[in-house]
């Protein structure tokens, strides 16, 4: 597919055609999701109506080639403006300092959108990430990628590996992962856990060693020096992170 590789990461890569008159953007999947093309077409057919300041229109998803060459794609509206994670990698090489009460307005706006997700269409984003929150250039938060969690779950990759390989995080369950709004607040509130202490999780820090990183968690005020992170956010990511329990 030709165009402008504008961002890629595990779910795929997203191309747009700058000379195109259209402002889409096309997610050709990677091959594990382009291997559920049909809950994909029911996911992406029961969210193409959904018309929110909060979420990119979500527009068909599409076949090219056939054999070795075929690939699957889905059709968003563009989104013009910066994923999360540019200032979150910026800001682990203290090139920006990114304030607490920044870090915590993401959760403010971002929830009731997902309220309205989890309300009224009865379905969850599953993937949410520093990289699904775009900044636009008039500062609004969009949630983009939210066609996905029925295809995630269909992989039936235990919670480890979901982490490993995709970099989803869910909360701990008896058996394989399931989505639900649970595993939406809590996907939030660990992308809102890295904007407060500057730096994305590494591989070895999910799910084990989250329990140990938020003890020992830190807060920025401003370009002030770090202090220790308040009681009450403390206890806040305590209840909404998706993390393994004392008992």
């Amino acid at each position: 597919m030709q165009g402008i590789v504008s961002f890629s990461d595990v779910l795929g890569v997203r191309v747009f055609d700058p000379a195109s008159s259209e402002t889409i953007e096309r997610l050709v999947l990677c091959p594990e999701l382009a291997a559920f093309e049909t809950p994909l077409r029911e996911r992406v057919s029961r969210l193409g109506n959904l018309r929110h300041v909060r979420f990119t229109r979500v527009r068909s998803v599409d076949v090219h080639g056939t054999g070795t060459g075929r690939t699957v794609s889905i059709s968003f509206d563009r989104t013009p403006g910066v994923r999360l994670s540019e200032p979150l990698r910026a800001a682990e090489r203290g090139g920006v300092v990114i304030d607490v009460n920044a870090a915590l307005q993401v959760a403010r706006e971002v929830l009731p959108a997902l309220a309205v997700l989890h309300d009224s269409r009865n379905v969850v984003h599953g993937a949410i990430a520093p990289e699904r929150l775009v900044l636009t250039p008039q500062g609004r938060l969009v949630i983009v990628d939210h066609v996905f969690a029925s295809v995630i779950e269909k992989l039936q990759y235990p919670r480890t590996r979901l982490w490993k390989e995709f970099r989803i995080a869910v909360p701990p369950s008896a058996g394989l992962p399931r989505f639900d709004p649970r595993s939406d607040v809590g996907q939030l509130a660990l992308a809102v856990f890295c904007l407060v202490i500057g730096r994305p999780l590494t591989l070895k820090e999910f799910p084990d060693g989250l329990r140990n990183l938020l003890q020992g968690a830190r807060e920025r005020v401003g370009t002030g020096p770090w202090r220790d992170m308040s009681p009450a956010l403390r206890a806040w990511f305590e209840r909404a992170l998706p993390i393994d329990s004392l008992l």
